[in-house]
């Protein structure tokens, strides 16, 4: 397998390029600037590309990769459909700040929502009616994960599932930096054998950290043509994939980071 890009969500990644030849010796008329430096950079550097086409803007045609009709609900009216806010009454005050503590974010409000809920369409209206090259390149989807709560991991994992064109999604690629949550053990190994291999679990024999156990993921994802990364406490949005991908696709030495 050859990796040709990488995208992170919630990361930081650093790209830059070095003056071919580096500083001028001594005794020479002139060094050039950093200006010129840097316009030299952009003259001679030609980034390897793929045979992909750049996406086209079609106002009123609705795009090639957006769905076609509304998802189905997780639950219909269940609490938090359509990423609405879901308040607990003061009876679970106590659960609720046990499990803030425990997890750094209010998982019973959590645990009461579905896996497969559905979420608001926050994108401008334009993002709609671009239609993109379905060339585009597969991906192994890497999260990484240490004494995560049940629903948040499983949820990002269902909407990946959900949100991604088969044809792109080679596999997904679970990362337990060093858990000890019950709930994460022979439970989480059962519930994934549902996705018959796409959803793969390998686990660290000691905390790495998130990087390190990032670089172990990027190891052990073996079939996709890019490296997503992403929390385990996210859920992807509508038609994300095209325009997250399709840069790279084109351009093999693209980056992207996104919030």
């Amino acid at each position: 397998m050859q990796i040709v890009g990488v995208a992170f969500f919630m990361g930081s990644f650093h790209f830059c390029l070095l003056p071919p030849g580096g500083a001028n010796p001594q005794g020479q008329e002139q060094q050039p600037n950093q200006k010129q430096v840097i316009q030299q950079q952009y003259v001679t550097f030609r980034p390897q590309s793929q045979a992909y086409n750049s996406p086209v803007l079609k106002q009123g045609i609705l795009g090639n990769f957006e769905p076609k009709e509304p998802e189905p609900p997780g639950v219909p009216n269940g609490p938090g459909e359509g990423a609405k806010p879901f308040v607990l009454g003061p009876e679970y005050k106590d659960s609720v700040q046990a499990s803030i503590k425990e997890f750094g974010f209010n998982m019973v409000a959590s645990d009461m929502i579905s896996l497969d809920r559905t979420i608001s369409d926050i994108r401008h209206e334009e993002c709609k009616f671009w239609h993109y090259d379905d060339r585009l390149l597969t991906s192994s989807v890497i999260i990484v994960f240490h004494n995560e709560g049940w629903s948040t991991l499983m949820r990002t994992v269902h909407s990946v599932i959900k949100r991604t064109p088969r044809r792109y999604l080679a596999e997904i690629v679970l990362i337990d930096d060093f858990s000890n949550k019950v709930h994460l053990k022979e439970r989480l190994e059962e519930y994934i054998k549902q996705w018959n291999g796409l959803v793969k679990l390998f686990r660290n024999d000691k905390r790495e950290g998130l990087i390190q156990a990032r670089s172990i993921g990027a190891k052990k994802a073996t079939i996709g043509q890019v490296l997503i990364y992403l929390d385990a406490h996210c859920e992807v949005g509508i038609n994300w994939y095209a325009p997250l991908i399709g840069p790279i696709s084109k351009d093999r030495y693209a980056h992207f980071l996104t919030t």
